[in-house]
């Protein structure tokens, strides 16, 4: 286990709590996600932090699978740790976790700088963009269908440069009828000048669009992308 560095000024910190099976002694069809949604949705809301998703179908290069639940903690507590300089609010999760799978796999804990930033991003955006993206929301929400209205809404970076700041901001629609196991969701482009996290952004809306994106609850996968693994 160990812990990177993210910086003092987030709100929220995304931490990851992956482990590796290279024996496969989950079996090959763990459904931990599913298994786990509900009590870490609410062991998390009881410790004060917000459970963000669980990946179980992935794996390294070498072919060794893994597992990765990523909680959101507020800075309060990402900021009080133990001996181990982990969290102590990650305790009582990663006790659950171990109860969930076999012995003796090995734990990798640590912040997830991209979400990190991602959903401050997202909380920014949103603010700074609130005139368009309520009436956006307002009248698709009663669209939603299929537990989309169970995935939050969020702003993604894809673009982050001195003098450019470009993303997305997407909501989850319905499943799609054309593919098996993803998503229709509405895009909308935005684009913004570095001042993203002050109280008066320089922005622009870009554009609607349609796009799909693979049955992933990271919200980090589009169709043909695959989420970012560790080196």
């Amino acid at each position: 286990m160990k812990r990177a560095e993210v910086g003092e000024d987030f709100d929220w910190v995304v931490w990851r709590l992956e482990v590796q099976d290279p024996q496969r002694l989950a079996g090959e069809d763990a459904d931990l996600d599913e298994r786990t949604q509900e009590t870490m949705t609410q062991l998390a809301a009881s410790l004060g932090c917000v459970y963000e998703h669980c990946v179980d179908y992935d794996s390294y290069d070498s072919g060794t699978p893994c597992y990765a639940w990523w909680v959101r903690l507020p800075a309060a507590e990402h900021a009080r740790c133990g001996t181990d300089g982990l969290p102590l609010v990650l305790g009582p999760i990663r006790e659950y976790l171990d109860g969930q799978l076999p012995q003796g796999l090995t734990w990798e804990v640590t912040p997830d700088r991209e979400l990190t930033v991602d959903h401050a991003a997202s909380a920014a955006l949103r603010e700074a963009y609130a005139d368009v993206i309520m009436p956006f929301e307002q009248a698709l929400m009663p669209l939603r269908a299929d537990g989309a209205a169970g995935l939050d809404p969020r702003a993604e970076v894809w673009k982050w440069e001195e003098q450019l700041l470009v993303g997305t901001f997407d909501l989850w629609l319905c499943n799609d009828p054309d593919r098996p196991h993803a998503w229709l969701v509405v895009s909308v482009g935005l684009w913004t000048e570095p001042q993203l996290f002050e109280e008066e952004p320089a922005a622009q809306l870009g554009h609607f669009d349609f796009t799909r994106t693979s049955h992933c609850c990271s919200c980090r996968a589009r169709r043909g992308l695959q989420p970012s693994r560790p080196g």
